[in-house]
């Protein structure tokens, strides 16, 4: 077994480089440094996006959410998909329709919940991917999707 002292001999010019560069001055200071400013100039595709072009294309409200980033759809027939974000599905995901929380009416979870609003109706849809929140409902690990109706977008 070595002797402390020889371990310490061993480290002692990388413990001498350490304080020397703790200790050297700052090269610039700080009011010399100036950041520039980074302006990122773009188009919103806007028929990719808009809610009324995703009504148009299927009668599953679901399919609205394909374009979302983490999102993804579990096909479950015509009517309405499951939504699957980052992986979590079914009970790991809250839902509310219009401020009501909805969960499947079915003890096989085989219809999802957005399947009780008809993707012509739909307003907004709101994702949110990570930890629910208590003061939204909590509950839910994965993910929380708001759906407001047409008519209630517009009267708020």
């Amino acid at each position: 077994m070595k002797n402390t002292n020889d371990i310490l001999l061993k480290f002692k010019p990388l413990a001498t480089l350490l304080v020397s560069l703790a200790m050297a001055p700052v090269s610039a200071p700080a009011a010399e440094v100036q950041s520039e400013e980074i302006v990122v100039k773009g188009t919103v595709n806007a028929t990719q996006g808009s809610i009324e072009s995703k009504r148009l294309k299927s009668s599953d409200t679901t399919t609205m959410l394909e374009d979302t980033a983490g999102v993804n759809v579990q096909s479950a027939g015509g009517v309405s998909g499951l939504p699957v974000i980052n992986g979590l599905a079914d009970d790991r995901l809250l839902i509310a329709v219009d401020n009501m929380l909805v969960c499947s009416a079915c003890g096989n979870h085989m219809n999802p919940p957005l399947s009780y609003m008809p993707s012509s109706s739909v307003g907004n849809i709101y994702v949110n991917s990570c930890v629910v929140p208590v003061s939204k409902g909590g509950d839910s690990i994965g993910g929380m999707i708001h759906v407001e109706s047409a008519t209630a977008a517009l009267c708020c």
